[in-house]
């Protein structure tokens, strides 16, 4: 019982930091020139996309051209973070259009 309220908690704190605008500022850290960073970002947002509502505003903040690009590091823990994170914003049907598209 503990364990399921403690995902139902970190669930609603993961959609309150999508509501707080919190995923923008996550999303700039892809562009980052450190590779570090870059990866952090990624992972971050591979954690917050959990939420279907999370998953639409990382896309809506540009989120994919950037992960995309990370797909083509040569530092493979960068290609690591990029791929879970757009697998799972691939999830969502018209997410995946939006990979497509944007060369993924």
């Amino acid at each position: 019982m503990a364990g399921r309220a403690a995902k139902n908690a970190s669930a609603e704190h993961l959609i309150k930091v999508g509501q707080d605008q919190g995923i923008a500022p996550v999303v700039d850290l892809l562009r980052s020139t450190e590779e570090t960073v870059q990866q952090g970002a990624a992972a971050a947002l591979w954690s917050l996309s959990v939420t279907t509502e999370n998953k639409i505003k990382i896309v809506e903040r540009g989120g994919l051209p950037l992960l995309i690009r990370m797909l083509r590091s040569e530092d493979e823990g960068s290609q690591e973070q990029a791929a879970g994170c757009l697998y799972s914003l691939s999830v969502l049907a018209e997410n995946k259009l939006n990979i497509v598209q944007e060369g993924g």
